[in-house]
């Protein structure tokens, strides 16, 4: 970096590029330029503005807001209202299993988004429409019939099953479109709400951790006095459940920086090994069906069609939290041409599973988990496409950092026009079935 500076001293728009693909090691490399070379009009540019960015970043940081007993007060009665909607069915004649399909989002996603409406300052123009969808989306799905089993179990329908999977990642997906700033437009919102969703998952995942820690202490100690453990953690699970992803939340507003960093590490080094694993299954598979012993066609198989619809999920999770921060600018020519490739081979798979799906359709009929999956597959593919496209023009200086947060972003819409659509109308166009 320290050579490639000094060399294009005189060329603006390369130095430019240099502190767009990594700032940090631009400004090391260059303040050690400072102490070797001579003062100049453009190394006092540089300086000038070196200098004020770390200012900013440093009254940034002297800014953020830090956890509190307003916080904690919150979280108490975050908590306590989950337990309390979790426990209604205990006092009522409610079947205790269709209730938690139904509500269990309730116990959670409302307190974030309170929170983020809190803390965020967000206007009643965005709260209204959050709140009115929100509202209709649990009255919709609390209404819908649901059948008792043989043994008092909730019997749940396809349409009812894919109700309660879309409900949250609809009020989820809305969060991520209304809960803005004034000034803020939806792409640059859904920009930054994207590596946060990854952050909370990863915040979420180390907090269980910690818990399941606690537990196995708890347990032990209890077991030095033949007391049964589960007698004394049994009682708190449910509040420790629901307080996990909300003490997620609340520490990442926070302390922004918190996980950002490790989310995006962790999903960089995933994107060459998912793309690895991809080509090596196909690689075999093809192989095998080149051998004397033909295996069948897996994809005709309906359990494998699932868990490869997740693998293609997992695919362009890992895309997405692997480029951090989308309102940055900066991103290393290794994560764009390891992303890209992983774009373009799930395009390619994503077309066969839609190939697939139709197929099963034609030859079993149209289900609700077949159109479903079909719809998510749909918006994939040209979601996959999309940013595959922008990846390789960036690799190529023929495109901009905005036109793909807009691949990235736009399909967005579609999956919560989708999923809007299987929670509303997925129930009467299949009958309740």
């Amino acid at each position: 970096m320290k050579e490639q500076i000094e060399s294009n001293l005189h060329s603006p728009e390369k130095l430019e590029a240099l502190y767009q693909q990594d700032a940090i090691a631009f400004e090391e490399a260059f303040r050690e330029l400072l102490l070797e070379l001579d003062s100049s009009p453009v190394l006092d540019f540089w300086r000038t503005r070196l200098d004020y960015t770390k200012k900013k970043e440093i009254e940034r940081a002297a800014k953020a807001p830090v956890f509190n007993y307003v916080d904690l007060l919150f979280l108490i009665g975050a908590v306590l209202v989950g337990w309390a909607i979790i426990k209604i069915p205990d006092f009522t004649h409610i079947n205790r299993d269709a209730y938690i399909m139904r509500n269990v989002t309730l116990s959670v996603l409302p307190a974030i988004a309170t929170y983020w409406i809190w803390k965020r300052q967000i206007s009643w123009n965005n709260i209204l429409p959050l709140a009115v969808l929100s509202c209709a989306s649990v009255i919709c799905v609390n209404s819908f019939p649901t059948g008792i089993g043989k043994y008092g179990s909730a019997y749940s329908s396809d349409t009812f099953f894919l109700c309660c999977i879309c409900l949250p990642i609809l009020l989820w997906i809305t969060m991520g479109i209304f809960l803005r700033g004034e000034n803020t437009s939806i792409i640059e919102n859904l920009a930054h709400y994207i590596p946060l969703t990854g952050e909370l998952i990863t915040t979420s995942i180390f907090i269980t951790l910690a818990w399941g820690a606690i537990a196995g202490i708890t347990s032990a100690l209890f077991s030095t006095i033949r007391f049964f453990a589960p007698a004394v953690l049994e009682p708190i699970w449910i509040p420790v459940v629901i307080s996990t992803p909300i003490i997620a939340a609340l520490l990442i507003e926070n302390y922004p920086r918190l996980t950002q960093t490790l989310t995006s590490f962790l999903a960089r080094g995933f994107v060459p090994v998912v793309l690895l694993i991809l080509l090596t299954y196909f690689v075999t598979m093809i192989l095998c069906y080149m051998t004397l012993k033909p295996i069948d066609n897996p994809f005709s198989n309906r359990d494998f069609l699932i868990i490869f619809n997740i693998v293609l999920l997992a695919s362009m999770v890992s895309v997405l939290f692997s480029l951090g921060d989308l309102s940055k600018e900066s991103l290393p020519r290794w994560v764009v041409v390891s992303n890209a490739l992983l774009s373009a081979t799930s395009v390619l798979l994503t077309v066969a599973v839609i190939y697939f799906v139709i197929s099963r359709a034609f030859a079993g009929g149209i289900t609700p988990n077949r159109f479903a999956a079909f719809g998510v597959d749909l918006i994939l593919g040209i979601q996959l496409t999309a940013v595959a496209y922008q990846f390789f023009r960036l690799d190529a200086g023929k495109s901009t950092f905005d036109a793909l947060k807009k691949a990235m972003t736009l399909p967005f819409y579609g999956y919560g026009i989708w999923t809007a659509f299987v929670v509303f109308a997925f129930p009467f166009i299949f009958h309740f079935k």
